[in-house]
C-alpha cells in the first residue's frame, strides 16, 4: 500500500510537469527565483492519527491515537552551481491507547508519545528551465522518542490504575532520501511534488525489554507556496504516508 501510494503521486506527477513543461516559459523573468538558501518554520498536524497492532509473545496489542499537533523548521543553504545542504527539525505529540484482553480481563494503557526528528544532508538541482527544476536529497536522520505511560485501566470494572514514573526515551539514526520536482508560474505561485524514504527506527521501553518498531517509511508530497516577492512566501502542503498530514510554512529566501 505504501509503495502504491507513492508510485500513484509520482505518475501523476509526471503527467502534470510533463503537461507545465510545454506551457510558453517567457515569463521566467518576471516570476521569483527558485531560491535553495532559505530558512523556514511552520506547524504541521495529523488527522488520522497512528493506529496499528504488535505483538507481544501470545497477545496481540492494538493501539490508536487521535490527531496530533506539532512544528517543524527547515534551513537550506546553495553552494556552487547546482548543489545545497539542508537540515530539518520537527516534533509532534500522539496520545496512544493500546488495549489487550486475555480471557475475560481488558487492559487498555495510556501513553504520550513525543517523536523529535532531525535530519540534514546533501542536495542537487538540474534546471530543465529557470522556473521548472529537479532536485534529489539524500541524508540522515535522527529520531528520539520520549514515551511516557500516564495510566491503566485493568480488570473487568475497568478500575483505573495510576502508573507513575514510568518512562523511556530512544534515539535512532537512520537514512532518508527525496526526490522531487519544482515549477514557478508567473504569478508568483510554486508548484511542488516529491517522494521520500527514511529508514525503520523504533521505540523502546526499557522497563519491559520490548522494542516497538517504526518500519521504513515511504511518502508522497504535494504542496504550493506563493511568493510575494524573491524574500517571502508561505506554503502548505499533504504528505501521505499510513498517516494524512497536512503542514504550512513561512518561508524566508535569501
Amino acid at each position: 500500500m505504501k509503495y502504491a501510494t507513492l508510485l500513484n503521486s509520482l505518475s501523476t506527477a509526471t503527467l502534470i510537469f510533463g503537461a507545465l513543461s510545454l506551457m510558453p516559459t517567457a515569463h521566467a523573468d518576471d516570476a521569483p527565483e527558485l531560491s535553495y538558501t532559505f530558512i523556514e518554520g511552520g506547524y504541521l498536524t495529523t488527522r488520522n492519527g497512528l493506529s496499528g497492532s504488535v505483538q507481544d509473545g501470545d497477545t496481540a496489542i492494538n493501539f490508536i491515537s487521535a490527531d496530533t499537533d506539532g512544528f517543524f523548521g527547515r534551513l537550506s543553504y546553495q553552494f556552487g552551481d547546482n548543489m545545497y545542504v539542508w537540515g530539518d527539525f520537527s516534533q509532534n505529540k500522539y496520545e496512544l491507547a493500546a488495549s489487550t484482553q486475555t480471557g475475560d480481563v481488558f487492559t487498555n494503557a495510556f501513553y504520550s508519545l513525543k517523536p523529535r526528528r532531525y535530519m540534514g544532508g546533501l542536495g542537487i538541482f538540474h534546471e530543465l528551465d529557470d522556473n521548472f527544476h529537479l532536485f534529489a536529497e539524500g541524508g540522515i536522520a535522527v529520531t528520539d522518542f520520549s514515551l511516557k505511560l500516564a495510566g491503566v485501566n485493568t480488570g473487568p470494572t475497568g478500575d483505573l490504575l495510576n502508573v507513575v514514573n514510568l518512562a523511556s526515551s530512544n534515539t535512532e539514526i537512520h537514512g532518508t532520501a527525496k526526490v522531487g520536482l519544482r515549477y514557478m508560474t508567473e504569478f508568483g505561485l510554486e508548484l511542488n511534488l516529491a517522494g521520500s524514504w527514511a529508514g525503520d527506527s523504533r521505540i523502546k521501553a526499557n522497563d519491559a525489554g520490548n522494542d516497538f518498531r517504526i518500519a521504513d517509511e515511504y511518502a508522497g508530497e504535494a504542496g504550493l507556496r506563493y511568493h510575494f516577492n524573491d524574500k517571502i512566501s508561505l506554503g502548505a502542503s499533504y504528505r501521505r504516508t499510513s498517516e494524512n498530514t497536512f503542514l504550512g510554512s513561512v518561508r524566508f529566501s535569501f
